[in-house]
């Protein structure tokens, strides 16, 4: 049954391309619904447009995997939260939750690619009140032209101890590599890895992240309530 239901899908969707194709060639706007319909086939978006109004499943998943649980004391109470890492049709899931396995936070992060992952997680006192766990996450890398891959951080803060003031951020991106082919211009290539330290630059209790690359560096000032400024 799911495999004819697929089939069917699958007709329909050849339909609506055929559909698409036929208005372009009696449109004035010909030139710019071709980008639009090109992008959504190959995308997938066009087919996940067309399954989603047919069959809604609004916070429903295929599947999903989870990571090993990670430990860590975060508020200092001799009992251990946990760190989860969850693949959900695609998604990445960000998750903590206390010793009780109750979730206190669900992050979705941002992934750009296939096989992204978290590969690393970095605990570090930034201050007298507070907490910082900087999660490395590769984005994953597509190469439908050119060939691009970025990993970036995310920061996750707790304040006083209390894991009701969790908070996790997007951060900058701490490594890029990218690969361009041209006709006329020939390949270009590079790789850049920023260097993450924690330093208290102005001496005020409270650390920075700075980011260097090269002679170029990044300074990331925790405001507090798990606001950042560069």
């Amino acid at each position: 049954m799911m495999k004819m239901s697929r089939f069917f899908n699958f007709n329909l969707l050849l339909r609506k391309i055929a559909l698409a194709v036929a208005a372009m060639v009696i449109s004035n706007d010909g030139v710019a619904m071709n980008e639009r319909v090109v992008r959504s086939i190959f995308s997938g978006e066009l087919l996940k447009e067309s399954l989603i109004k047919e069959n809604p499943m609004p916070n429903e998943y295929k599947w999903h995997v989870s990571t090993p649980t990670y430990h860590f004391d975060l508020n200092s109470d001799s009992k251990e939260e946990s760190f989860i890492i969850e693949k959900k049709d695609g998604e990445d899931w960000f998750y903590v939750t206390d010793n009780f396995h109750n979730k206190l936070l669900a992050e979705r992060l941002e992934r750009r690619g296939h096989e992204s992952f978290v590969y690393r997680i970095r605990g570090v006192r930034i201050s007298s009140k507070t907490r910082l766990f900087l999660v490395y996450y590769y984005q994953g890398y597509h190469q439908f032209i050119n060939f691009h891959a970025t990993s970036i951080l995310y920061f996750l803060t707790i304040d006083d101890n209390d894991l009701h003031s969790l908070k996790m951020v997007k951060g900058p991106t701490i490594w890029d590599e990218y690969n361009q082919k041209g006709q006329h211009l020939g390949q270009h290539y590079h790789q850049r890895y920023f260097d993450v330290t924690i330093s208290d630059l102005n001496h005020d209790g409270v650390s920075e992240v700075i980011l260097e690359v090269q002679k170029l560096s990044h300074v990331f000032v925790y405001l507090g309530n798990g606001k950042w400024q560069e």
